[in-house]
């Protein structure tokens, strides 16, 4: 019997009457909720958004799921197949890719070659499609791939001004390239993201940076952060900072970000992506380097991906 998954409309005028109680802008809500700032917009526009995204909403403005929703027989819609059989997908499928597949169409309908996206908006919506509300299962689905840099994608949200959060990543998207192949473990996303500002928390930019990018071929910051501040990789590791003058353990709502400062770029894919593969970590990583450097190019990638073995990472 096929799952079909539940779609809610909220009720508007309690939705903002309980954000603007809650002194929260959209932005705001959008990220107390760990959503987009567009799924915040829809469902204050009263368009359907999924029974996971009304929780999450929900939990923020601390309130039930049953006190978001509009009353009424109609208020609840089941939406198609295409997202009803998802989970079933990765029940017989642990390597992802015939999900991947599913939710690539679902994101870039009628896409069979290279096409590249630069709006904002339009990147924010397609990537919506592709990434949020994946299920939970134990082989993880969807993969963020960089050579021997690579991990199960579980949060992609936005924050704000073309900056995402993916994991624990914190990126601003310049443009993405979608890469159609017969083969889906061959399919994927290239992700070309632009540097961000040091968050101030470190010294050592000036110093180091021309050292770490000649080795590396990109620079990133890791810290801690918590109701708009910032600390240190190793304070957070230590769980305790030096904050405002006062020495405190950090709360259970710090999250650990990696802000990159300079171009980045990685690819997206399924669990079983011939990129997650121990034995093509090299390779791949090698060709993402060289991309950032203006010595290799999209091409080079593709043709690689083309020619790695198919196995799934051991």
């Amino acid at each position: 019997m096929t799952r079909r998954r539940t779609i809610l409309i909220c009720d508007i005028n309690k939705l903002l009457t309980l954000r603007k109680n809650a002194a929260l802008n959209q932005e705001a809500l959008a990220g107390a909720a760990k959503l987009s700032v567009r799924t915040i917009q829809r469902a204050e526009k009263g368009d359907p958004i999924d029974l996971q995204s009304v929780r999450e909403i929900a939990n923020a403005l601390n309130v039930e799921p049953k006190d978001l929703v509009k009353s009424g027989e109609n208020q609840l819609i089941t939406n198609s197949d295409a997202v009803a059989t998802e989970e079933l997908m990765l029940k017989n499928d642990p390597s992802g890719r015939h999900f991947f597949a599913k939710r690539f169409g679902r994101a870039f309908p009628g896409v069979r070659e290279v096409v590249w996206y630069e709006d904002q908006e339009e990147i924010e919506e397609r990537l919506e499609r592709l990434l949020l509300s994946i299920p939970t299962t134990p082989h993880s689905a969807l993969w963020w791939l960089r050579g021997s840099s690579n991990m199960y994608i579980h949060e992609f949200r936005k924050l704000g001004s073309g900056v995402f959060v993916l994991n624990e990543m914190e990126l601003r998207i310049a443009k993405i390239a979608v890469v159609y192949s017969n083969s889906d473990r061959r399919k994927f996303v290239y992700m070309d993201c632009e540097g961000l500002p040091p968050t101030g928390v470190y010294d050592w930019y000036d110093e180091l940076m021309p050292r770490i990018l000649e080795r590396g071929g990109y620079c990133c910051e890791e810290y801690g952060e918590f109701d708009g501040k910032k600390v240190t990789r190793q304070e957070y590791d230590d769980g305790a900072a030096i904050v405002d003058g006062k020495l405190i353990d950090l709360p259970v709502n710090t999250n650990l970000r990696a802000r990159y400062l300079t171009p980045y770029n990685f690819i997206i894919g399924p669990n079983g992506s011939v990129a997650n593969n121990v034995m093509n970590d090299a390779e791949i990583e090698q060709i993402l380097d060289n991309m950032l450097r203006g010595d290799r190019n999209l091409d080079d990638l593709i043709r690689a991906m083309e020619k790695l073995p198919c196995q799934d990472r051991t």
